[in-house]
């Protein structure tokens, strides 16, 4: 059973290399991509204060970390919980990370920490590259377009999205406000407490 496994690796080798030298640069390019999405590890719910040493060594555990890169959360404050894209060496070390951080507690510098981790997706890097063979088409719409009432709709749900979103993270922060305000009076910390 081994040594067919073998063969086939072999044989699924042997065929990459083919397509390789068929394939343009910017195949190649997004192919190399691909294989980096599928050694990477989305971790989400981190907290603002974790650095890339500290998750380095945290993922270290599981095998060899190439590299740790923050997902910035533009909509929010800096409070919120983070994402964090972490590149394991292949792809059995990234299936370990998440089938181990699904099932026990994820520790950080002696603390289990309660994330989430999932495979990441091509959309989650900022340096992807251009799929090959795909074009973006766009036009300007005038009032008397078919489609401009469809364009409308969604211009205005954005909008809405963005106001809820903005109203979620308001309430969210006031309520964290309100429960370290209720901290401080129930433990009797005095005034000097930030």
């Amino acid at each position: 059973m081994g040594f067919v496994l073998f063969e086939l690796k072999f044989v699924y080798r042997f065929l990459f290399l083919i397509w390789l030298v068929m394939a343009t640069p910017e195949e190649v390019a997004y192919e190399k991509f691909l294989e980096r999405v599928r050694r990477t590890v989305y971790v989400d719910e981190l907290t603002p204060l974790a650095t890339a040493p500290v998750i380095s060594s945290a993922f270290n555990q599981f095998g060899t970390v190439k590299k740790v890169s923050f997902i910035p959360n533009y909509l929010g404050p800096k409070e919120l919980p983070m994402g964090v894209l972490v590149e394991m060496e292949n792809e059995e070390m990234t299936q370990a990370v998440i089938s181990t951080v699904s099932q026990l507690p994820f520790m950080v510098a002696g603390m289990p920490r309660p994330v989430r981790a999932c495979a990441a997706e091509p959309n989650m890097f900022v340096d992807k590259p251009k799929k090959p063979g795909r074009t973006v088409r766009f036009r300007w719409i005038k009032p008397n377009d078919p489609d401009f009432d469809k364009a409308r709709r969604v211009k205005r749900l954005a909008r809405k999205h963005s106001a809820e979103n903005s109203f979620m993270l308001k309430v969210l922060i006031f309520f964290v406000f309100c429960f370290r305000l209720f901290v401080v009076s129930s433990c009797g910390i005095g005034s000097d407490w930030r």
